[in-house]
């Protein structure tokens, strides 16, 4: 029947659109897709517009080579979503396309198609080019977009949980980046647990040397009663430690200007990557009144307001740690403040992040946590490491938390004890694989190992 398979075709068109976008923009729904593809009139490059132009995307960047691998990705899925029967031809063909996608809209856009229109529509398609170009596409894009009627934010989907997530992600790389850093025997023994409960990414530097020395200056302030060594790093853990942070850098910059809301907050530390440095332009020096020299962000219009920004701080930067640390659920606020906020403090750390090139994300060894905790503390090395406190008095809990509680742990064992079998395996795995191959290398190519042998002993 000619009206099943119409509906069939514009089902599966419809789930390739869907796929198309979920696939761009990352922590996009498929009910929020649809509702930008209705706002563009199922148009996919002018949905994406919506969603740049929603999400306050200001850096990104519809040329680049991430971009254009994101785009190639989308049109495959976009494809297979659509039951394509080759997704890989049909993410060619309009990679061919694209260098003449306009005459080629034009072209198409004639009532009635003349034979040399479709012959040149034909070798468009199947002549071959080096890389997909979307300089022509996003520019038509913007044309059809400014022909749209205006569309009110409201009938859009909100872009909050899209900004918390996206923030969210970049906050955990920075976590995973300095677990990265830390030493192996360290992180193993006791600094795991610091910076789970005190390794807040804000701070006077960028955001993985923040996580850094918040670590090994909670380690040193309330060391732990009972060394435990882990093999691995709770993920959910990681996360909540991550939340927590975003929460205290929204509470930093809400606390130090007033008329900043959430979601404008939200906005600054996406465009600034969350490092305080930049999305507070007076962190280290306040306005001079006779000056009244404008912020970076005085320029900037509120999200959804259309008002220009307060340009100086109502709010020390003290106060603004305080409610960063109590928003972060920071064991000790107080303490905290006084540790971020002294001006020694601050003046030590940037020598220590330039000596030791922190924010590079190199392998630190034991010497330098000990030379970073001389540098924060001011102390020699063996007072900056954790001495061992008695332990607390016990606590009575309700049976059902207690219960709750002990599940989780004997979870997190087993997953441990899972996780540590499968990388031994997997390393067993790659040694003898590298081992192999090393040795046929050594076969084939006897000349080069004599060579290696006394270049080495040379």
């Amino acid at each position: 029947m000619p009206g099943k398979g119409s509906e069939n075709i514009a089902k599966r068109s419809l789930d390739g659109l869907v796929a198309f976008l979920t696939c761009l923009f990352p922590y996009l729904f498929d009910l929020e897709a649809v509702r930008y593809l209705d706002a563009a009139d199922a148009d996919p490059l002018v949905a994406a517009l919506h969603i740049i132009n929603r999400r306050g995307m200001v850096k990104f960047n519809k040329n680049s080579p991430t971009v254009l691998a994101a785009i190639k990705a989308a049109l495959r899925c976009a494809a297979i979503a659509a039951e394509d029967p080759d997704p890989q031809q049909f993410m060619e063909g309009w990679m061919n396309i694209s260098p003449g996608v306009g005459e080629f809209a034009t072209k198409l856009s004639f009532p009635m198609a003349r034979h040399d229109d479709e012959s040149y529509v034909w070798r468009l398609i199947v002549t071959p080019t080096p890389d997909l170009e979307l300089e022509e596409p996003w520019k038509l894009a913007n044309v059809r977009l400014a022909k749209q009627k205006p569309i009110r934010q409201e009938e859009l989907p909100p872009a909050r949980p899209a900004k918390k997530r996206m923030l969210l992600a970049t906050i955990h790389r920075f976590y995973l980046k300095a677990l990265g850093s830390l030493p192996e025997s360290e992180l193993r023994e006791r600094l795991h647990y610091s910076m789970l409960q005190g390794g807040h990414c804000f701070g006077p530097l960028d955001p993985v040397s923040n996580i850094i020395v918040n670590t090994l200056w909670y380690d040193h302030k309330f060391p732990i009663s009972k060394q435990v060594t882990l093999q691995m790093t709770s993920t959910q853990c990681l996360w909540r430690v991550a939340a927590r942070s975003l929460y205290g850098l929204v509470s930093f910059l809400c606390t130090r200007y007033p008329s900043l809301t959430p979601d404008q907050a939200l906005q600054r530390l996406l465009d600034t990557g969350a490092n305080l440095q930049d999305a507070d332009p007076y962190l280290f020096s306040m306005p001079e009144p006779e000056n009244k020299r404008p912020s970076c962000w005085s320029g900037c219009l509120q999200i959804g307001s259309g008002k220009p920004d307060a340009t100086a701080p109502s709010v020390s930067v003290p106060e603004a740690y305080l409610a960063a640390a109590t928003a972060a659920f920071h064991s000790n606020p107080l303490s905290h403040r006084e540790f971020l906020a002294s001006p020694n403090t601050v003046a030590n750390l940037q020598t220590a992040r330039r000596v030791m090139r922190l924010q590079d994300g190199r392998l630190l060894s034991s010497k330098d946590l000990e030379m970073l905790c001389m540098c924060i503390f001011e102390c020699p090395s063996s007072a900056g490491f954790p001495q061992k406190q008695l332990e607390t008095e016990p606590k009575k809990v309700n049976i059902v938390l207690y219960t709750h509680v002990n599940e989780c742990r004997c979870v997190f064992w087993r997953q441990q004890k899972r996780a540590s079998r499968m990388v031994a395996a997997a390393l067993s795995k790659f040694n003898e694989t590298a081992v192999g191959f090393f040795y046929s290398s050594l076969l084939l190519a006897p000349q080069l190992y004599r060579k290696c042998i006394s270049y080495n002993n040379s």
